[in-house]
């Protein structure tokens, strides 16, 4: 099913009138205001009713699971770097992530000091979040959206055959952090085995 905008394109004044098309000249694709989309999603969510901080952050993880493994799709479609980047390991699977994803996602790919193993875990470092924590109802503590992209990050991470929790952290802004997001990813043995394997000298 396909959406029909209601002008032809050449005629549309505003994004909301047109397709958005991600194989059109950057020229001509249609663009929405990421401070608009923010602002869109935290009234989505302050208007959402839900019993528990923890049964909110787990919707908006599974929220964000969902989209993680739509635009998985659509980067195994349409993107060249991920058809030539196709991960094996775990380091691999993390990068593609922080680089290929990251910049479908938010405009840009992550530093390479943003991402990497540290013990026996990967982290996500996002020195820039789009989503900080909402605090809905004044009587209580902050809701944690970044819970939303630690279920895109694990959508993702589980569509390429890498199974792992992941938990998201928000730092809140001191004198001694500026405000950061950490996505701690925590493997199965399965994505550890596989990664081992692919890993060891033939």
């Amino acid at each position: 099913m396909s959406v029909v905008p209601s002008r032809p394109p050449a005629a549309a004044a505003s994004p909301l009138d047109r397709v958005l098309r991600e194989d059109e000249p950057p020229a001509q694709q249609a663009k929405v205001s990421a401070a608009f989309t923010i602002y869109l999603f935290n009234q989505i969510v302050r208007r959402t009713a839900c019993p528990s901080w923890d049964e909110w952050e787990a919707r908006l993880a599974a929220m964000g699971k969902a989209a993680g493994i739509r635009s998985m799709g659509l980067a195994a479609a349409t993107d060249r770097t991920y058809k030539s980047t196709r991960p094996t390991t775990c380091d691999d699977v993390v990068k593609m992530v922080a680089t290929c994803m990251w910049r479908r996602w938010f405009g840009e790919p992550l530093p390479k000091d943003c991402y990497g193993p540290s013990d026996a875990v990967h982290f996500i470092n996002d020195v820039n979040p789009v989503l900080c924590p909402l605090r809905p109802r004044q009587s209580e503590g902050d809701l944690n959206l970044c819970s939303y992209v630690g279920g895109m990050i694990h959508g993702v991470l589980e569509t390429s055959g890498f199974p792992c929790k992941v938990t998201a952290v928000y730092t809140h802004p001191n004198d001694a952090f500026t405000p950061s997001a950490q996505y701690i990813i925590e493997w199965t043995p399965i994505a550890m085995d596989r990664s081992r394997r692919k890993m060891a000298p033939s």
